[in-house]
């Protein structure tokens, strides 16, 4: 490392000593636990679309523009800024390890959209930014480096008053994402937050392109050349086959729920596999059933959430004179519609706000259940803001498995029906005559 061009010493160090004296403590420290972090992770294997010598040139590009920033600004520890850049997703890798079926589902329903990954992530527990984080600061370091991994995904305005360390680690992420579409937004957020001019930041991310070979180098691992990953990025026949693929697996899955519907019996049976295809389908862990009472001309909660709210879901009725329920208005008009699309909370009804709240989302997405040309009822899913983008297209997927899933309902309520007629009618011919 004293040796490379990255250091700049102008002759070669040929002694350990000497390599310690001029690199300082704190760099040594930074070797060690770079080391360190690839030799546990060094095992780990791409999966899915998780592409590991993709993770570790994005983790190296923002290690090395951390250090380039923190130069370029005056921070008192560059080493330190290097490490915490190396680091900052680092969570990724944990989560990835230890879910990697489901991290890699994650990832590829938040096609690079960080509010779809972070959105994503929370079913797991926890974002990536919140696991880094956690690691780093059982490590015990006495330094700001947890919080630089744990807010860099923040809105830039939160980040303006932020200490050094997180801004530079906020900048250097920005900077370091090799998509061409964003290539505007990371220059204005290095000018926003730093005050660089334009070519000023194409020029750190220049320098620190030549920087990250050699350092990979020295580290002894592997990563993608990022010819590769613009070739990636435009590539329109990998786009469409990755469609093809999604769309193939979405379609499989979906037939394996439709049988699970066919083979349940019984109401609660029915809406508990419709529960599980909306998790494996559609990654959405917060669904509330309602189901059309002609007699009451109201929709009644039957199941969903968690067993200790059963008791609240059955106290939940909705009229269909409601007029101005967003439940009811997509139960009529026979259309999906989410409450992401009222301006103000005003513009709900108290019973719409009531269902949110006891969802537990940020709002709701109501789907309605039709058979046969028939109302029979409202699959409510809980979402927060980031899923709804991500949902809206997958509506004619959503859309078709609440038909099905009103079919199973239907079809189920219609063979409880006949059951009670034929024991009415059994219990009519074998009743006793009066006075025998």
């Amino acid at each position: 490392m004293v040796n490379s061009a990255h250091s700049g010493f102008p002759s070669k160090v040929t002694s350990i000593e000497q390599a310690l004296h001029l690199l300082g403590m704190d760099a040594i420290k930074n070797i060690a636990i770079s080391t360190a972090v690839f030799q546990v992770f060094g095992e780990a294997k791409d999966h899915g679309v998780f592409k590991l010598k993709l993770f570790w040139r994005h983790s190296l590009l923002c290690a090395t523009l951390a250090e380039l920033i923190a130069k370029k600004t005056s921070c008192s520890s560059p080493d330190e800024a290097f490490l915490s850049g190396l680091l900052h997703d680092i969570g990724k890798l944990v989560l990835c390890v230890n879910f990697p079926d489901e991290y890699s589902d994650i990832l590829q329903s938040s096609n690079n959209k960080s509010e779809l990954l972070l959105a994503g992530e929370m079913s797991l527990g926890a974002t990536h930014c919140e696991v880094g984080a956690w690691m780093i600061s059982r490590w015990h370091l006495q330094s700001f480096m947890a919080d630089a991994v744990l807010y860099h995904h923040e809105p830039v305005h939160r980040i303006l008053d932020a200490l050094p360390l997180v801004k530079i680690v906020f900048v250097a992420n920005a900077l370091s994402t090799d998509t061409v579409e964003e290539d505007d937004a990371k220059l204005r957020t290095a000018q926003e937050v730093f005050g660089f001019a334009r070519s000023d930041a194409k020029g750190l991310i220049l320098e620190a392109e030549q920087e990250v070979h050699q350092i990979a180098q020295s580290l002894d691992i592997e990563i993608e050349p990022p010819e590769l990953l613009y070739v990636s990025v435009s590539d329109t026949n990998h786009e469409k086959e990755q469609n093809l693929v999604r769309g193939v697996r979405d379609i499989s899955l979906l037939q394996a729920t439709l049988q699970n519907l066919l083979e349940a019996y019984g109401q609660e049976a029915i809406l508990n596999v419709i529960q599980q295809g909306l998790q494996v389908l559609f990654d959405v862990n917060r669904a509330l059933f309602l189901l059309l009472d002609p007699e009451k001309e109201a929709l009644v909660g039957k199941g969903g959430l968690e067993p200790s709210q059963d008791t609240l879901i059955k106290e939940l009725v909705i009229s269909l004179q409601a007029k101005k329920s967003l439940i009811v208005q997509s139960l009529q008009q026979g259309i999906p519609l989410d409450s992401f699309g009222h301006q103000k909370k005003a513009d709900l009804s108290i019973i719409d706000t009531q269902v949110i709240r006891l969802i537990g989302k940020s709002g709701i997405l109501c789907l309605p259940m039709i058979a046969h040309k028939q109302n029979v009822g409202m699959i409510i899913l809980g979402l927060e803001q980031a899923q709804v983008s991500h949902l809206s297209n997958q509506m004619n997927l959503l859309t078709m498995f609440a038909n099905r899933s009103a079919l199973a309902v239907h079809a189920d309520s219609v063979r409880q029906t006949q059951s009670k007629l034929v024991q009415s009618e059994r219990w009519q011919r074998h009743r006793p005559w009066p006075g025998k």
